[in-house]
């Protein structure tokens, strides 16, 4: 019922922002933006959201798992009825949603159309054709995993507190390798 209920808002949300994108001003440089990116009619963008959790699960047993671990499933094969519980779940966070609410709102400006996917649900297929936006870190999507090599800035935490940073794989004259995140704003683990 919670999957289904998730399921339903997520996509309500979604629909009300692309609905409501078309009574929008279209802002230049989010237009130039997003407009590489649908230079084709109904051109569609791929959102995947986070696997929340499974980023509690990790937490809950002090394990880092990769995207083979994510694939194989075996972290589903838990004793104890809790940890199976939180394995089971199929939960993203309001800011997930948020998220894909705001881009969907920016897609449809765009004249694209928007394809949602949970990551549980995500294929090495899903991400053949077309653009992507994956939402989460590698612990509560995995597939950022597969991309995170190329990218400048990595999503991580901190090994003491757990708090997330980003750390800079190239730092340019005046950046710093490492951005913290104000304790204040660490919430939670994702």
């Amino acid at each position: 019922i919670a999957v289904g209920a998730t399921a339903l808002i997520t996509r309500y949300l979604v629909m009300k922002s692309v609905a409501s994108s078309h009574d929008s001003a279209q802002s230049g440089a989010i237009h130039d933006f997003w407009g590489q990116f649908f230079d084709r009619p109904n051109e569609e963008l791929k959102i995947v959201y986070a696997d929340t959790s499974f980023a509690l699960w990790q937490d809950l047993q002090g394990k880092n798992l990769d995207l083979g671990d994510y694939l194989n499933r075996d972290y589903m094969n838990v004793q104890g009825n809790k940890l199976f519980n939180v394995a089971m779940r199929r939960v993203t966070s309001p800011a997930d949603i948020t998220i894909a609410s705001r881009i969907a709102a920016l897609v449809g400006r765009s004249g694209g159309q928007v394809n949602l996917e949970f990551a549980r649900d995500a294929s090495a297929d899903f991400f053949h054709q077309g653009n992507a936006v994956l939402i989460g870190s590698h612990r509560s999507n995995p597939w950022v995993e597969v991309f995170e090599p190329n990218l400048n800035f990595e999503l991580d935490q901190d090994p003491q507190s757990g708090a997330p940073l980003f750390r800079n794989r190239s730092p340019q004259s005046g950046e710093a390798k490492v951005y913290a995140i104000p304790a204040a704003y660490d919430t939670q683990k994702v």
